[in-house]
């Protein structure tokens, strides 16, 4: 059985983002996309469908001359995602160091009938995603994190994208091992990039926030067609009308152990972005030609801060309740005032957002199709 039908069984939202898709991508191109390119990109939706989990474009802020660039989302899931992760000083004789570690799953050619999965990696499903966040409802906790991500083409920074990583922790795993692709919208990325030169810019910080907010037009919960369907209802919340000003934002770090205000999580963004870029240097500056990041085009996760921390239940949320999880990377002075901007002005902040809501999803454990390198994951031995 080839992933894409495997998938779409096994997470339920797949079709539903599928037909949202292929209904509103003459909308979401820009109107100087020929017609031909258009027809390209849905023949490519219908042929490969489980890669199409990046909705929309993605805008390109921050360029030369103010106006704003556009790349097919569905594009995203060609380039392969990396994170830079630091070793332990025990680990390594005392001496601290990184390594870049492929996130598997994405940037890989997906299997077809002529060509069927020959690794390991063509197993798993693309887990990028730039509108939800999926939580199956077996898994105990996720947790998050901010992070730097970089757009890098032949060894090149060129675009800076606010980031959100996300994993399983060991605690909750079945195996005893942390996952960042748990499936199907699991690695959140960034909607809204930014040139690279931000990077020099004073004061330019990645910050994450968690919000709440009361949807317009609440799913009634006497509706047959959706009180018995965790799903439908998640996906009915998601699709609701609500604006940013309705969103109840606190700091990312406000909900851990460690309270921490506005200012206090702004002064430590700046330090930890600071870091990061200084990592990213460091890691180009040592490439050879034998590294993966010497050709080709990839996105490189550094975290800003190595703490992770637990999303808060989505179960506390009432009936009419949605979560939504922000990251934005910024030189204004608040960040938390940029997310009531309006896209004209969020473009020329040039601000790169990535933004997501938290949906919870049918246990991963319960479905008879699931592939079979997840297992581990859900189920135990």
């Amino acid at each position: 059985m080839r992933i894409s039908t495997v998938c779409s069984i096994a997470y339920p939202h797949l079709d539903r983002s599928r037909y949202l898709l292929k209904r509103n991508y003459h909308s979401m191109l820009p109107s100087r996309y020929s017609v031909s390119l258009q027809f390209i990109v849905l023949l490519l939706l219908q042929v490969c469908p489980s890669e199409a989990v990046v909705v929309g474009n993605i805008k390109i802020v921050g360029q030369s001359g103010g106006i704003a660039q556009f790349l097919p989302g569905s594009y995203i899931n060609t380039i392969p995602r990396w994170s830079v992760e630091n070793q332990d000083e025990e680990e390594e004789g005392g001496q601290s160091s990184v390594s870049l570690k492929r996130l598997i799953g994405t940037g890989i050619q997906q299997p077809t009938s002529s060509s069927p999965s020959s690794t390991v990696a063509q197993e798993y499903v693309d887990p990028t995603s730039n509108v939800e966040l999926w939580w199956p409802k077996d898994l105990e906790t996720i947790q998050i994190r901010p992070t730097l991500e970089v757009f890098v083409k032949t060894a090149i920074p060129t675009y800076l994208l606010a980031g959100l990583e996300v994993r399983v922790p060991p605690r909750t795993s079945k195996d005893g091992k942390a996952w960042k692709n748990f499936g199907m919208n699991s690695q959140p990325i960034a909607s809204q990039w930014t040139s690279f030169n931000m990077a020099v810019e004073s004061g330019f910080r990645v910050e994450s926030f968690v919000g709440t907010s009361t949807v317009q037009n609440p799913v009634d919960e006497n509706d047959s067609s959706n009180s018995n369907d965790e799903n439908n209802r998640n996906s009915n919340i998601n699709n609701q009308q609500q604006t940013d000003d309705d969103v109840e934002w606190e700091p990312l770090y406000s909900i851990g152990d460690e309270e921490k205000s506005c200012y206090g999580q702004r002064n430590d963004a700046t330090r930890g972005t600071a870091d990061a870029i200084e990592t990213l240097g460091e890691l180009l500056a040592n490439l050879d030609e034998m590294s993966p990041l010497a050709s080709g085009m990839h996105i490189v996760s550094i975290p800003i801060d190595e703490k992770w921390v637990d999303v808060p239940s989505p179960y506390k949320l009432k009936e009419d309740e949605k979560m939504t999880i922000v990251s934005v990377g910024t030189v204004e002075p608040d960040a938390m005032e940029v997310l009531g901007l309006d896209d004209g002005l969020l473009d020329m902040s040039a601000t790169s957002l990535l933004k997501v809501n938290l949906a919870m999803i049918a246990a991963g454990s319960e479905s008879q199709y699931m592939p079979e390198v997840y297992r581990p994951l859900y189920i135990e031995k």
